[in-house]
């Protein structure tokens, strides 16, 4: 299994998705190394470690007005699933490569 992590791009890129958010940018790693995700279940663990960051970076910053909290929050949510998703596909597909691989040399 891998054993690298997987980075949530604020991580990586020092972006931040809403200015209003800007003040002190959070970052968050997701480890999956754990996780064999050549299998349904593992996907699933990942994309709920995947939402527990992204609920973690998002999350709004004491001090704001409450009437842009949610927007800023549910931009924020938006810009990191768009940026982590392809990070999530490449990973699963080389899980899934080499399980297949593995599987055909087993034989």
């Amino acid at each position: 299994m891998l054993k690298i992590l997987l980075p949530l791009t604020l991580l990586a890129t020092g972006l931040q998705a809403s200015p209003l958010l800007a003040q002190s940018a959070p970052a968050a790693r997701i480890a999956h190394g754990d996780l064999n995700l050549a299998s349904a279940a593992g996907v699933k663990a990942l994309d709920r470690r995947i939402a527990r960051a992204i609920d973690q970076v998002c999350e709004p910053q004491a001090g704001y007005m409450a009437i842009y909290l949610d927007r800023a929050e549910d931009e924020c949510r938006t810009a990191q699933q768009a940026q982590i998703q392809p990070r999530r596909d490449a990973a699963i597909a080389r899980a899934q490569q080499r399980a297949a691989v593995f599987a055909s040399t087993a034989r």
